[in-house]
C-alpha cells in the first residue's frame, strides 16, 4: 500500500471500543466476502463462455 492509503486507512478506522465497531466489522466482512464471491463467479463465467462455442 502507498503511504497515503495507509494514512487514510488509519484515519477512517474506528477505535476498538467504539460503539459502531461491531457494525463496521459486519460491513467490512460482508463487503469482502461479496467481492470474493463476485470475483469467483466472474472467473467461472469467463471460463464457461469459450466452452459453449462448440
Amino acid at each position: 500500500m502507498k503511504k497515503e492509503e495507509m494514512d487514510l486507512h488509519i484515519v477512517r478506522e474506528t477505535a476498538k471500543d467504539h460503539k459502531y465497531q461491531f457494525y463496521r466489522n459486519i460491513y467490512h466482512h460482508s463487503l469482502g466476502y461479496t467481492i470474493l464471491v463476485l470475483s469467483i463467479l466472474d472467473v467461472s463465467t469467463g471460463i464457461d463462455i469459450p466452452q459453449s462455442d462448440d
